[in-house]
């Protein structure tokens, strides 16, 4: 019979700060939610619009990028804020401005953009957990 150690205290190099706080606050529901898709409003005519993206691209691509996210929180997704994150519509190029007037969604306040890979994003409307993909 193995004797049992009685005096058990977790070891650790250096004590962490008390001033520490979180990148992310994830207060709300929906934060602690995984991501969820709505593809209703999904632009199908425009400059960059899905039917641009060839059949490999689509579906070797863009549609494991999507399944990744699909594991992960909101809070997790926005943790790593240079690549996801809100882009207001002051801030986007005049055609994209243009082109959310054109297919009626130009009453938004900002766009949630997540990054695929280099310079490939997926553009979206936040509402709640889902994201509406554009």
């Amino acid at each position: 019979m193995i004797a049992a150690r009685i005096n058990k205290t977790p070891k650790h190099k250096y004590k962490p700060s008390k001033k520490k706080s979180p990148r992310v606050h994830c207060f709300t529901d929906t934060n602690q939610q995984t991501i969820s898709w709505q593809f209703g409003k999904l632009d199908m005519n425009g400059d960059w619009c899905c039917k641009q993206i060839d059949r490999a691209t689509l579906w070797d691509f863009l549609f494991e990028r999507i399944k990744n996210f699909e594991t992960m929180t909101w809070c997790e997704i926005l943790v790593d804020k240079d690549n996801n994150h809100d882009v207001e519509k002051k801030n986007l190029s005049p055609e994209a401005r243009k082109r959310l007037v054109q297919i009626r969604q130009d009453d938004i306040d900002s766009l949630f953009t997540l990054h695929l890979s280099g310079l490939r994003r997926l553009w979206g409307i936040r509402d709640g957990r889902a994201l509406q993909v554009l």
